[in-house]
């Protein structure tokens, strides 16, 4: 089917004034979602503006990094304390296993 080229402009110009008005919804949303943000509702306003939530976050963090280490630690002595490191050495020798197979 051969359009002519008059058909392939109208065309082409519905297309655009479709993704104007398109363009346009899009614009509109996203400016009420701005104005809602700047005017302090919503979870994103209190996130960016609240700097105790975001010092409480950071202690967490930190608090979170730290009980890992720990644990780390833990862990590195119960491989080496005579009660448990038959254990970790039956762990070690199935990895091994595994690991060649």
């Amino acid at each position: 089917m051969i359009r002519s080229p008059e058909k392939k402009i109208r065309s082409v110009l519905t297309h655009l004034e479709n993704s104007s008005i398109e363009i346009e919804k899009t614009a509109k949303n996203l400016n009420t979602v701005v104005d809602r943000i700047n005017g302090g509702d919503g979870a994103i306003n209190y996130l960016a503006t609240d700097t105790t939530l975001v010092h409480q976050l950071q202690n967490s963090m930190k608090n979170v990094d730290e009980g890992v280490l720990k644990f780390n630690e833990n862990m590195e002595a119960l491989k080496h304390n005579f009660l448990t490191r038959g254990y970790f050495k039956k762990q070690e020798k199935q990895k091994e296993k595994i690991q060649k197979e």
